[in-house]
């Protein structure tokens, strides 16, 4: 039979003994060896020490993995003694405590959670184990913009949420000289005015309200419906309508403050990191909308990433158009509607345009009058990924933060890249459809925002002759590149993000492993580089230049 005697001092006994009438229990589980008797070990352990035992088996977990377990009787330094004898047992595989901590996934208490089919579809509640919105890591209130006709800020599930300007009370002096005077609600540009009313804007009176509370209502608070920010603050902007100028003006202001924000380190402006759009242009063209387009690319410079819904009709945007989903801009993500089996309903697609989908039939949200109530279309796709994006903001790791210090662009980049490439369920219906070829998982999101990998463009395996391209992003004329083996005839690509090869070439060893590569070339943006050796096969990383 193989067994181990566990050759304890007698001291130790006697001390047990002494301390015995002062222990507690702590239960464990214990994995033996195949073939190990459990039972013959304890018995052989009471046979050689006479005394009564440090600890005793309680029940079998499984027989064929020879799993039990174990109580190992609390006193002052006895369980930590006897832990680490079973833990260095040649006949113990794995020793653990029996958690007793273990939780279901995090379900708020909002009465209508159990009717909103769509949080759970997008996997929320595993994205609430690890953040609930609010700040960042550096203690930034994290804010999402919503361009709509209409809200209800009164509203009992959203007035907690809703964002206001603690720089500029309402006094009827513009305290953040913003030209924006007493904008402590936000703005409506129908009017002109800081006066945010569910009556006041175009002809849908519930749009905005239902689509803000997708994103940001106001969660666990034991009244209403849950949203997929939670905690979020979203700052109301009245400007979508039919007349683009609005949306233009509405767009502007949102820029204006997060460059304040970013301007005066947080002291004015709002930490703004997404702009919702859930209206747009049935196959419209860029060519056509300039202005709006690269309005989503100067928000993009200044930290926020745009999220357009796309068409409720089943099109192409590829080949028919659609405004704002086709706009080429890095910084903008577009979605579609789905159906609970994640499949795309009535909505638009296109493998180059259109990123993602997520739910868009009976969504179930905050509605007039304090009351909730369901809709459909892709409006309500769309904030799922504006609120999926604060989420990541608050789970990004504080170093994170550190690193983008001086570029808000290339973190929102960082996270759009994160929510598209590791944000997604990969599904084969979807991979000619979309450019992610999957559907929202919030979850898959804020886990990879809470992890901070560096931006890597293929998980190509690795072997242990590492390499590194830095920095990044990049301010001078060259990416400096270091391995652990000698670089020379190592090749190198460089692409911009169309997929046209702007440069390629070989690397020519310098002092300490390392190389360069000579970038004057390239234009300020985000670009691909790809170094492939013999020794260690291929590694591509996306890179700015500033």
């Amino acid at each position: 039979m193989n067994m181990r005697i566990f050759l304890l001092p007698l001291f130790f006994f006697g001390l047990f003994l002494e301390l015995q009438s002062q222990s507690s229990q702590q239960e464990y589980m214990i994995q033996f060896k195949p073939n190990v008797q459990a039972q013959s070990i304890i018995e052989s352990y009471r046979s050689e020490n006479e005394a009564t035992p440090a600890f005793q088996l309680t029940e079998v977990l499984s027989d064929e993995l020879n799993i039990h377990t174990i109580v190992i009787h609390q006193n002052q330094g006895m369980e930590s003694s006897l832990y680490e004898h079973l833990k260095s047992d040649i006949n113990v595989l794995a020793i653990q405590k029996n958690h007793t901590d273990i939780e279901l996934r995090t379900e708020p208490n909002d009465p209508s959670f159990a009717g909103q089919w769509h949080l759970k579809n997008i996997n929320a509640s595993q994205a609430w184990d690890i953040a609930k919105g609010g700040k960042t890591a550096k203690g930034d209130e994290i804010v999402v913009a919503i361009l709509d006709e209409s809200f209800e800020i009164s509203h009992n599930d959203l007035k907690n949420n809703f964002w206001k300007n603690k720089h500029d009370s309402i006094d009827g002096v513009d305290n953040d000289h913003n030209g924006f005077t007493d904008d402590f609600d936000g703005w409506n540009f129908y009017r002109d005015t800081n006066w945010i009313s569910s009556s006041s804007g175009g002809t849908n009176r519930v749009h905005g309200t239902m689509v803000a509370g997708v994103a940001g209502a106001t969660t666990n608070n034991n009244s209403g419906v849950a949203s997929v920010g939670w905690g979020i603050k979203v700052l109301p902007v009245m400007a979508s309508g039919t007349n683009e100028s609005f949306v233009v003006k509405g767009l502007q202001y949102v820029l204006k403050m997060r460059k304040l924000y970013n301007r005066t380190d947080g002291d004015s402006g709002a930490y703004i990191v997404a702009c919702n759009m859930s209206f747009g242009v049935n196959e419209g063209s860029p060519a056509d909308y300039p202005i709006w387009c690269n309005l989503l690319e100067e928000l993009g410079k200044a930290g926020v990433l745009s999220v357009g819904a796309g068409p409720n009709s089943n099109t192409n945007v590829d080949m028919l158009g659609d405004i704002p989903t086709t706009c080429p801009s890095d910084y903008l993500i577009s979605v579609t509607r789905s159906n609970n089996k994640d499949e795309i309903t009535g909505g638009g697609y296109g493998k180059i345009n259109m990123d993602v989908v997520a739910p868009g039939w009976d969504i179930l949200t905050t509605a007039l009058n304090s009351q909730t109530g369901s809709n459909h279309g892709s409006s309500f796709s769309a904030p799922q990924a504006t609120g999926a994006i604060a989420l990541m903001y608050s789970a990004l790791p504080s170093e994170v933060f550190d690193t983008y210090k001086d570029n808000p662009s290339g973190l929102a980049f960082l996270v759009r890249y994160y929510l598209l490439q590791n944000g997604v369920r990969k599904l084969d219906h979807l991979t000619d459809k979309l450019s992610s070829g999957g559907a929202l998982d919030v979850g898959a999101a804020v886990k990879i925002a809470s992890q901070g990998p560096p931006l890597y463009l293929s998980d190509v395996s690795q072997s242990n002759h590492q390499i590194k391209l830095f920095p990044n992003p990049i301010h001078g004329e060259d990416v400096m590149v270091n391995a652990t083996f000698n670089l020379d005839e190592t090749n190198f690509h460089v692409w911009d993000l169309t997929g046209k090869e702007i440069l390629n070439g070989k690397l020519h060893q310098g002092s300490n492993n390392q190389a360069s590569i000579d970038i004057r070339q390239l234009n300020s943006g985000m670009y691909v580089f790809e170094v492939t050796s013999e020794v260690f096969g291929a590694q591509r990383q996306l890179i700015q230049k500033l």
